[in-house]
């Protein structure tokens, strides 16, 4: 009995798959713009989040510094008594495409100092120009010391840096992938493990992306602004979006959505007024989400906003005008 009963479940299974399937597959063509049906859409979507996801995963480990690797010719000499089982040499031709290197900078990032290979630090001439052991860039020749920081830097095979690029969905124009296209070979680079990758037919772009400076000064490096929002660079999910500033308030003075004292005599005399921006800020996706207190009082947008601002909560800050424009919908500004 059991055994039937097995039977039983698995060509209900196959029934109900097929039933799954064969619907998606009479969907009208128009309802998945780009493809040639709805099933070749949900492939294209699946495998897509499951390589951002895995190079997401591939990311957090820790492989140690970076070494750039020197394509420099080396000149072997050979002896002809050697037999012909001898290892041979000759030119290291640099691989096509693009690659990633660790850049030593000093801690605001204002001063670069060079390319980290193994604990050395070389300049663009390929010259030893000090040592970097984590946090630390020592000058040769006995220089001082000084704090340094590191940053991951994507360089096509000529050597020109190349920054993110964005394939979007044709159809609702949101992110598929973050990629770098190589102007040499002009293949396009998953994002994290730089694997060469095909784009899809429902795939517009790749688009330009925009930079996003850390609370600290540094340039943030897991994430890039396209058309407003802030998105994962890995697996490009929303996590933040570009919020314009620039207004004056006494929004500080309120305790929640309670008006004080305090708050009544900025109103009115403009004692206490603060001024904010003009700033590009990026928040978190649920910045707004609270719109009213414990007590049931509105709690204004600029409250939540200086909430994530002086706490230092904020994911960072748009320095180009390119990627924050005055357009946004939930700009804060005002008087």
């Amino acid at each position: 009995m059991m055994r039937r009963q097995w039977g039983q479940t698995s060509t209900e299974y196959v029934v109900v798959i097929g039933a799954l399937i064969s619907g998606l597959l009479v969907v009208e063509a128009a309802e998945c713009p780009g493809y040639d049906n709805c099933v070749g859409m949900l492939l294209s979507k699946v495998q897509n989040r499951y390589k951002g996801y895995a190079a997401g995963i591939t990311g957090v480990h820790n492989y140690g510094n970076v070494k750039a690797v020197s394509y420099a010719s080396t000149d072997v000499t050979t002896d002809d008594s050697s037999d012909d089982t001898a290892s041979g040499g000759g030119d290291l031709l640099p691989p096509e495409g693009i690659s990633s290197s660790q850049v030593i900078t000093s801690e605001d990032g204002s001063v670069t100092y060079g390319t980290l290979e193994g604990t050395n630090v070389v300049d663009d001439d390929g010259n030893v120009v000090g040592t970097y052991d984590g946090s630390t860039f020592t000058p040769s020749g006995g220089g001082v010391p000084m704090a340094a920081g590191s940053s991951a830097v994507i360089t096509d095979s000529d050597g020109t840096v190349v920054e993110p690029t964005v394939l979007v969905d044709c159809a609702t124009n949101e992110p598929d992938q973050f990629v770098y296209e190589s102007e040499v070979t002009g293949e396009l680079h998953e994002a994290n493990a730089l694997e060469v990758i095909t784009q899809n037919p429902g795939q517009c772009g790749p688009f330009p992306s925009v930079e996003v400076e850390s609370q600290d000064g540094s340039v943030d490096e897991g994430g890039r602004v396209y058309d407003g929002m802030y998105y994962d660079i890995n697996t490009a999910v929303p996590l933040g979006e570009v919020i314009y500033v620039n207004t004056t308030t006494c929004a500080h003075l309120k305790e929640g959505g309670e008006e004080t004292d305090a708050y009544t005599t900025c109103e009115s005399t403009g004692e206490g007024l603060r001024t904010l921006g003009p700033t590009c800020v990026v928040l978190p996706v649920s910045w707004d989400a609270m719109t009213v207190d414990s007590e049931g009082n509105e709690i204004e947008p600029v409250q939540n906003y200086l909430e994530f601002e002086d706490s230092g909560n904020a994911i960072g800050y748009v320095t180009t005008s390119s990627g924050c424009p005055a357009t946004l919908g939930k700009n804060i500004v005002g008087p």
